[in-house]
């Protein structure tokens, strides 16, 4: 069970995106310590940084889109299974695994925190749940996991729409649709990690 708010964990991968606690294979993660949890983000995709800071290496990642089957993930998109067995390896000694463990990215960091769940579960971690917002699908094939998986859209954020379902690609877990759509067709606008912290605040305020 997750005990913080979706909102809050937005508002550390918007964090994520400046500071980080450590990095493994040009991916960079948070680790925040809450009430009974720790919380890692994964950082969103760089694509600001293309000409310098490695972002090139995040559009490539993106990019492969080509399916490989992961030991305990399972068939999946190869650069997002391949970015998130890095970090998974990079975390012994950094994260307890006697406390309960809340994942949750933007974009990519979202696409690599789904993939880092039966990964981590294997690995001996507690895993709470999942949350991600804007990220891309990750599995091929649908498939159930004993933790909460929660994914955000905002609008018509296009990122959520890839890879596209007629190549096999699936969600676990729940898609919960956020924001007013203002533009009726998919589109990368809607994909700022502040829409998607203004959105579900403004949820969490209306179910009071």
């Amino acid at each position: 069970m997750i005990n913080v708010k979706h909102s809050e964990l937005a508002e550390i991968c918007h964090k994520a995106a400046m500071f980080h606690s450590a990095e493994a294979a040009e991916l960079e993660y948070l680790i925040e310590d809450q009430p009974g949890q720790t919380v890692l983000a994964i950082r969103s995709t760089e694509a600001s940084g293309f000409l310098h800071n490695g972002g090139w290496r995040d559009i490539l990642r993106d990019l492969r889109v080509f399916p490989t089957k992961h030991p305990s993930a399972g068939w999946g998109h190869s650069g997002f299974l391949k970015g998130a067995d890095r970090v998974a390896k990079s975390l012994k000694g950094l994260i307890s695994k006697d406390k309960p463990l809340v994942l949750c990215g933007h974009s990519l960091g979202g696409a690599i925190a789904s993939a880092l769940v039966p990964m981590l579960t294997n690995h001996g971690y507690l895993v709470a749940g999942c949350v991600t917002f804007g990220a891309p699908r990750v599995f091929i094939g649908g498939r159930k996991y004993c933790v909460e998986m929660v994914h955000y859209r905002h609008g018509k954020d296009i990122v959520c729409c890839l890879p596209p379902v007629w190549l096999g690609f699936r969600r676990c877990g729940v898609t919960l649709e956020v924001g007013r759509v203002g533009n009726p067709f998919p589109n990368f606008s809607d994909h700022s990690i502040k829409k998607y912290i203004r959105a579900i605040r403004a949820v969490e305020r209306d179910t009071l």
